[in-house]
């Protein structure tokens, strides 16, 4: 005997797989965050533009240094025009990378604070530009001062390898949410039941 085929509705379906690790909370708790500041569509197009463009533009920066560093070490020359030119245009790229980021993550579902690749970008961003104004800043000086290749291979090299990491986290998006990400879709699922 075969069962009579009825019709199923939106509401009769099950509910749609999660998207990842993020969304491993309760079925009942479970809730797409939300920002309190949204952008329009055209607003969020063009400061997503300018975010991928400032981070490729600090990724072609670190990249140019560490070959450089590279080179000067090998041939035991001086590059010292390009340095001070890439000295001086890695913080800025490097902050205009920040500022987008931070902007783009306050103004989606993303928080600033509410998932962990998030804060782990954050963190990578702090840390590289912090390293670019005292670690590479003074290998690059002390190699103009004193007229030789620049001391700075593996903190240019390290750059190189974060700000990859930093693009994977953007990709993969891993870990899941933070305590106050947990907290905050709790709030949003007992303020909508």
């Amino acid at each position: 005997m075969t069962r009579p085929v009825t019709p199923t509705l939106l509401a009769d379906r099950p509910p749609a797989l999660p998207d990842g690790p993020a969304d491993r909370e309760p079925a009942a708790t479970r809730r797409r965050p939300t920002s309190r500041w949204r952008l329009g569509k055209v607003g969020h197009r063009v400061l997503l533009i300018a975010h991928v463009l400032s981070s490729v533009g600090w990724f072609g920066i670190a990249v140019a240094v560490a070959f450089l560093a590279i080179a000067t070490t090998a041939t035991g020359t001086t590059a010292a025009p390009v340095l001070r030119l890439t000295l001086f245009l890695t913080v800025p790229v490097g902050a205009a990378a920040a500022m987008t980021g931070v902007v783009l993550s306050v103004t989606t579902r993303w928080g600033l604070v509410r998932y962990r690749w998030v804060v782990l970008k954050e963190l990578i961003t702090i840390v590289v530009i912090v390293t670019d104004l005292t670690v590479v800043r003074a290998g690059i000086l002390r190699g103009i001062d004193e007229g030789g290749p620049p001391d700075m291979i593996p903190p240019s090299i390290a750059h190189v390898v974060v700000l990859v990491v930093a693009t994977v986290l953007s990709i993969v998006k891993p870990f899941g949410t933070t305590a106050y990400g947990r907290r905050r879709l709790g709030d949003r699922a007992d303020a909508t039941d």
